[in-house]
C-alpha cells in the first residue's frame, strides 16, 4: 500500500492508504480496500507503543526490581510530541503489512532501532534527573 490523499471541494483533505496494485491496474487486482490514514497510523503507534513497553518491562525486570525504570520509560514516552511519536516509529518499525481480507496489520520491529531509542529515552530521562 502507498500514501496517498484526496481533496473535497479543495479544501478538505482526506489521506489515505491504496493498494498499488489497484492504482496500477484496477480495483480487481486487490482485495483490500483503501484505508484511512488517521486509523492505520493510529493503530501503529499504540502497536509500537505496546512493543516498546514491553521491551521496557524485559529490560527493568533485568535491571532492577523497583519498577522505577518501567515509570519512568511511560511518563516519557507518553509525553511524546506528535513528530516524536512519528520519529519513534520511523526508527523503530522495519515493515508494516495489511491484510484486507482480514482486516488486520502486522508491524515487524527493527532491534537495532528499538536499543537506540531505549537508549535516547534513558539519557533524556537521566538528563532531566540531572537537572531535579
Amino acid at each position: 500500500m502507498t500514501p496517498t490523499f484526496a481533496t473535497k471541494n479543495g479544501v478538505t483533505r482526506y489521506s489515505y492508504y491504496a493498494c498499488c496494485n489497484a492504482q496500477k491496474h484496477g480495483r480487481d487486482h486487490c482485495p483490500s480496500k483503501s484505508v484511512p490514514a488517521n486509523e492505520i497510523e493510529r493503530l501503529l503507534i499504540e502497536q509500537t507503543r505496546a512493543f516498546l513497553r514491553a521491551a521496557a518491562l524485559g529490560k527493568q525486570a533485568a535491571d532492577s526490581a523497583d519498577g522505577s525504570d518501567l515509570s519512568a520509560f511511560r511518563a516519557m514516552e507518553e509525553s511524546l510530541t506528535a513528530p516524536e511519536q512519528a520519529r519513534m516509529v520511523q526508527l523503530v518499525v522495519q515493515r508494516v503489512d495489511y491484510d484486507g481480507v482480514r482486516n488486520k496489520v502486522s508491524t515487524t520491529f527493527d532491534s537495532a532501532g528499538i536499543k537506540t531509542l531505549v537508549d535516547e529515552l534513558t539519557e533524556r530521562r537521566e538528563e532531566t534527573n540531572a537537572c531535579l
